[in-house]
């Protein structure tokens, strides 16, 4: 039986609780010694900003995105704290893209731009909590939509292994404040807001449909395409909120197909 899961973030007072109950556990079973490594990818998700260009001198020139309008490209993880379990690793963030793996351990992970400041409070750009229950995550970041910028984002993380996330399964992740539908195939499937579910469909192709509902209470079509998984193939679908300039539709869908990783073998702890 497919469940639906609520993405929701834990306050900060409950996520230190948890951390905090996720190191001890993990020590226990452990015997004191050093914290499981895991292992985190992202995929942040939105539309690039448009293209800009400028003539100097009778050439052309691109312009700079401006600050926020996309995901800081090159990040460094930290995860840990304590003697013998820091770990602090480069990520490189794209639109629509897997990042390659970083390694974490159970408790709170603090991204910071390669090369900015801390903002003025000190912090990161960014943090997330990785339980000790999985080992491999994926972490699907989207721009805030109250600030509408990438200086704050949010996430749900999301067990990245193949007892989670099967090969010859789809994963529908709605990010948006509305309810979705989806149908495939012959399949419909209900998506609440900020909820995910995986759902068995194997190799080959099948047709794909995403329709949200709006405040009249009408389903509006959203995409309408097929998705095709070759033999250990299994597929993100993520629903988010359409955050480029004057978007045609409120949401947007972005299908990413990826294969069960094998985490990387050699480490290198700081």
């Amino acid at each position: 039986m497919t469940t639906q899961k609520k993405l929701t973030r834990p306050r900060a007072w409950f996520r230190g609780l948890m951390a905090l109950a996720a190191v001890t556990a993990a020590c226990a079973g452990q015997g004191g010694r050093e914290l499981p490594v895991g292992w985190l990818r992202f995929m942040p998700v939105g539309e690039h900003p448009p293209f800009r260009q400028e003539v100097r001198n009778g050439a052309r020139y691109e312009l700079e995105a401006p600050h926020g309008a996309r995901p800081p490209r090159h990040v460094t993880v930290g995860s840990g704290g304590d003697e013998g379990t820091q770990f602090e690793e480069d990520a490189t963030l794209i639109l629509g893209r897997l990042s390659r793996f970083v390694s974490v351990v159970p408790g709170e992970a603090r991204i910071v731009p390669k090369g900015a400041p801390a903002d003025d409070e000190g912090g990161p750009w960014h943090d997330l909590y990785v339980g000790a229950e999985c080992r491999q995550w994926l972490a699907v970041m989207w721009r805030d939509e109250r600030a509408g910028s990438w200086e704050k984002a949010r996430h749900v993380l999301l067990p990245d292994d193949a007892t989670s996330f099967a090969p010859g399964s789809i994963r529908f992740i709605n990010t948006t404040p509305v309810r979705v539908s989806v149908r495939l195939g012959d399949q419909v499937i209900g998506l609440e807001p900020r909820s995910a579910t995986v759902k068995r469909v194997g190799s080959g192709s099948v047709g794909l449909k995403v329709a949200v509902l709006d405040r009249e209470g009408r389903w509006r079509k959203m995409y309408d395409g097929t998705v095709s998984q070759g033999t250990g193939d299994r597929t993100n679908v993520v629903v988010s909120v359409a955050d480029g300039e004057r978007p045609r539709k409120p949401v947007m869908v972005t299908t990413v197909r990826d294969r069960v990783p094998a985490p990387p073998v050699a480490l290198t702890k700081k």
